[in-house]
């Protein structure tokens, strides 16, 4: 004989069908709205993350662009009779460099430069701490060969007004050049400094990982040294590529990294 449910059961199944359909309605959505939820507090992270380094970052290089533009200000001049005499008398300015730089054991030198003609620029003063380069190991002649194998962009750095740039030299002098231009000046004043300073503001995290880079994509910090000391672009990375190419001063975007893993992340541009 065929199974006869009384109206009471069938009421009962179709309200637990009812039920149950209910419940798992809500548990995807519930699911889905935590999924967006999580999305957007990771958008939010990364971006409120991008913008605090950058602007920590911005005082920092703000901080001792000052002090290099004082120094620059207090331009040495020997005095008229040491002059006649040919007597190299202690300049000024190199007192007020070691006030300046003497908390400072990541500036390595200081140099100021003047235009030529023909649009080239000529050493006019250095200021070298002959002390600290002995500690880090590192000789006035390895500077030297910095420089030339990373020469400042005069034309670029003079319109920017602020340039920094990745002059490390391999395998082991890790060095960050900083250009500026003295306002009221023709004058540029240029340091050599450890990347120290950034290290110490992005530092490392299993969680995020975080640098800076230069106006052409060119690493300035990063927690695997050999990419500063190579000079590393890091252009074929998503979110570089987007913050030089767009117009936009802070973004954050979903982006395949060259081996194709997934990422989200964030950029915020320094003036």
């Amino acid at each position: 004989m065929p199974l006869r449910l009384s109206i009471r059961y069938k009421v009962l199944l179709l309200v637990l069908a009812v039920v149950l359909a209910a419940l798992a309605t809500y548990l995807t959505l519930a699911i889905t709205l935590f999924n967006r939820d999580k999305l957007a507090y990771v958008y939010d992270l990364n971006a409120t993350l991008a913008h605090t380094l950058g602007e920590e970052i911005q005082s920092s290089v703000r901080s001792l662009a000052d002090r290099l533009l004082f120094f620059a200000a207090a331009r040495p001049q020997a005095a008229p009779a040491a002059r006649r005499k040919g007597a190299a008398a202690r300049p000024r300015a190199a007192t007020h460099a070691d006030l300046l730089f003497h908390a400072d054991p990541d500036v390595l030198s200081v140099e100021i430069w003047a235009p030529q003609r023909g649009g080239s620029y000529s050493r006019v003063y250095q200021w070298i701490d002959a002390d600290r380069l002995a500690k880090v190991g590192i000789a006035g002649d390895d500077l030297l060969q910095a420089r030339r194998s990373a020469p400042v962009p005069w034309a670029a750095a003079v319109a920017a007004g602020l340039h920094l740039q990745n002059a490390s030299l391999p395998p082991d002098l890790a060095l960050i050049t900083l250009v500026a231009a003295v306002p009221g000046s023709r004058d540029v004043v240029v340091a050599d400094i450890r990347p120290d300073r950034f290290l110490r503001i992005f530092g490392t995290s299993g969680i995020y990982k975080a640098y800076p880079v230069d106006s052409r994509g060119t690493v300035l910090a990063h927690p695997e040294p050999s990419r500063v000391l190579n000079r590393a672009t890091m252009t074929d990375t998503g979110v570089v590529k987007d913050a030089l190419e767009g117009k936009a001063k802070h973004g954050v975007l979903a982006f395949a990294s060259p081996a194709g893993e997934d990422f989200i992340g964030a950029f915020s541009t320094v003036e």
